[in-house]
């Protein structure tokens, strides 16, 4: 049996062996196909500094493993800055009043403040240091901060996150708008819809074979390998016996 994986943008782990798990005997018999846009196959390349190489040269499996291990992290580091936010403020938060924050409705507030990059571990110095200033003398509980310091020391040290003066909610669309800016914009050539033949159905349905049909036919590999621009479809052992014609 063999299956067909196809890549979607930003991939992780966790979803790539999801799909390629559903192949119960892939150490046998079974194979899969790995198939993706061109856009997805460009980034796989570049994480793979595979730019300065000719396009010839073939992205492999372990290339694409590569690529999907690299979105997997990233996704683990962008987590680690809120994490570690509601962290500190579970650990420093001894009275009820401590769960209460300011609740701040006007644009300066949520867009009044520059965009900076900073590291994981600043990130979570300064929350630490906002909610220890809300609990001056209140309990708290240092083992978890410190358990938080020390994860984030490990994990985020080499890892930079946009950080601002404003909520969760604004941290993430302004992390999408970095995001859509990056997006490199493909302009595609204008595609002309192909002229239908009328089929002769008196001929066609009284023919004995391929041969005497009265239009021109291709089998499903000829197609496969000449019309799709995703050259891995044609390494599928598509079936002979079934014909198409220009329509």
């Amino acid at each position: 049996a063999v299956a067909v994986l196809t890549l979607g943008q930003n991939m992780r782990k966790a979803k790539f062996m999801q799909s390629a798990g559903r192949m119960r005997k892939l150490s046998e018999e079974q194979s899969i196909i790995i198939v993706g846009e061109a856009t997805i196959f460009a980034e796989i390349r570049r994480t793979n500094n595979m730019r300065s190489l000719p396009q010839e040269k073939a992205v492999t499996i372990q290339h694409v493993l590569s690529w999907v291990m690299h979105n997997t992290v990233e996704l683990i580091w962008k987590g680690i800055p809120m994490w570690s936010d509601q962290g500190v403020f579970y650990a420093s938060s001894s009275r009820p009043e401590h769960s209460v924050l300011e609740e701040n409705t006007d644009l300066s507030s949520f867009y009044g403040h520059s965009v900076t990059r900073t590291s994981v571990t600043e990130a979570d110095a300064r929350a630490k240091d906002f909610y220890l200033n809300r609990n001056v003398n209140g309990k708290r509980n240092d083992i978890i901060m410190k358990q938080i310091d020390d994860r984030c020391r490990v994990l985020g040290s080499s890892y930079t996150v946009m950080r601002t003066n404003v909520d969760e909610e604004c941290e993430r669309e302004l992390e999408r708008e970095v995001e859509e800016e990056e997006e490199e914009e493909v302009e595609y050539r204008k595609m002309l819809p192909a002229e239908e033949i009328d089929w002769d159905y008196h001929t066609t349905l009284n023919s004995d074979s391929v041969a005497s049909l009265p239009v021109p036919v291709q089998t499903i590999p000829q197609i496969m390998r000449c019309r799709m621009s995703c050259d891995n479809l044609s390494f599928i052992a598509w079936s002979k016996k079934l014909w198409c014609t220009e329509n």
